[in-house]
């Protein structure tokens, strides 16, 4: 009996050592996750954040920290837009699919309608994502149970970012929504499409003016200057490009054209500049990297596109 004893409890403490073990591994693992998706998390609180979703009609949700307020845009799915990365003229409700027929997933889409709209867009949902900004009066245990079970909708915002979002924007009131018309506001006007049915298509300058309401108060209040310049043989870049920087609140102060090496994009600035909310806005915008130089330019940046980059805008 004693030696049956004996068995038992070194049986029990093993036991309790793998379990103590097992917990351990997925604490560290959790943990890493965690950290994973706070260093890659795309909005950072303090700006404006703009997503669009995949809905049958593309819905654009842009919350300003700010005033505490949404302002949602819808894109009739009959809309001739410009594709990014040169896949020609398609329509505003098909650029999902094309996206993930072409392995771009959902960046096609984003890409595409901040181009034709002069818009600058953070991220992209599924048409289920649209739940994130929908809520009301979420609790932080209600939102973060919410952020954990959204994990299988397609979009490019991690777990911090669905969670950021929620507690946000579940704060907002009906009064607070702001809903945009585009055609009223006559940023779309009715055309023939090819196939003979009726569409719609952009106006780029009324687009610039429907879209002030979104600026980016932070980006705007630090007053960083840029010069655009195009170092593709894409004619026209640096000003399709310095339309959204403006629209972001940014003051483009000139836009040139100079074979600079560069092979995507490039935001190059001093490294107190780069360490601003303006530096880290444009970049995630764009997909630039950080250059720590002083720019040629009379300017507090540089954003500099090159070929690749031109191909994929």
């Amino acid at each position: 009996m004693p030696a049956r004893r004996k068995k038992s409890s070194h049986f029990r403490f093993f036991s309790l050592r793998l379990v103590f073990v097992f917990i351990l591994i997925c604490t560290v693992i959790l943990s890493w996750e965690l950290y994973r998706s706070w260093k890659e998390r795309i909005w950072t609180l303090d700006t404006r954040f703009t997503v669009v979703a995949a809905t049958a009609d593309p819905t654009i949700y842009s919350y300003s920290p700010k005033s505490g307020k949404i302002i949602v845009i819808k894109i009739s799915e009959k809309t001739q837009v410009d594709v990014a990365g040169e896949y020609g003229k398609w329509l505003a409700g098909s650029l999902w699919e094309l996206g993930w027929q072409e392995g771009k997933k959902g960046e096609l889409l984003r890409y595409s309608l901040q181009n034709s709209l002069g818009l600058p867009i953070d991220g992209w949902i599924d048409k289920d994502g649209v739940s994130l900004f929908e809520g009301r009066g979420l609790g932080f245990v209600s939102a973060f149970s919410k952020a954990i079970t959204s994990r299988g909708i397609k979009t490019n915002l991690d777990f911090f970012d669905r969670l950021n979002v929620l507690i946000a924007t579940s704060k907002v009131g009906i009064g607070d929504r702001r809903r945009i018309d585009l055609e009223t506001q006559g940023v779309l006007k009715r055309i023939t499409l090819a196939d003979g049915e009726e569409g719609l298509e952009i106006v780029p300058d009324q687009a610039r003016v429907a879209f002030e309401p979104l600026r980016d108060d932070t980006v705007f209040a630090e007053s960083k200057r840029v010069v655009v310049i195009n170092s593709s043989d894409k004619s026209g870049l640096a000003s399709e490009v310095g339309r959204i920087l403006s629209t972001l609140g940014t003051r483009v102060v000139g836009t040139q054209t100079n074979k600079d090496v560069v092979e995507n994009c490039v935001l190059r600035g001093l490294k107190s500049d780069l360490e601003t909310v303006t530096a880290k806005k444009v970049a995630e915008v764009f997909g630039c990297d950080l250059e720590e130089k002083e720019p040629l330019s009379p300017t507090d940046f540089e954003i500099i596109l090159g070929e690749n980059f031109a191909k994929n805008y």
